[in-house]
């Protein structure tokens, strides 16, 4: 997994991984926290995912758990999760405030 340790507020970010695969897989989900990214039908191969967001829509998350559900041809439910340990910075006062309004 490609992720940086730290983030400006304002600053595009790019979170890069792979999806090795063994066998075929189907009803692919990715989410950051509650957030559904996206989602596809089927994967028959290994693929490179980038997630693309921003500094400010991270901190807006109550988790930064990147989460990975699928399953199998069997129909079997699987859940990869990954916490990603990302540090916000340069945050403006009012979204400071804000952010901490929202944790109340």
């Amino acid at each position: 997994m490609n992720i940086p340790s730290q983030v400006d507020y304002n600053e595009n970010l790019n979170i890069s991984f792979v999806i090795i695969l063994k066998a075929p897989v189907k009803d692919i989900q990715i989410y950051l926290g509650k957030d559904k990214l996206f989602s596809l039908d089927q994967l028959d191969s290994s693929k490179k995912v980038t997630i693309y967001t921003r500094g400010k829509d991270l901190l807006k998350q109550a988790s930064k758990n990147l989460i990975v559900k699928f399953r199998d041809e069997n129909n079997k439910k699987y859940e990869i999760s990954q916490q990603l340990e990302i540090r916000i910075i340069n945050i403006p006062f009012f979204s400071k405030i804000l952010y901490l309004l929202s944790l109340i």
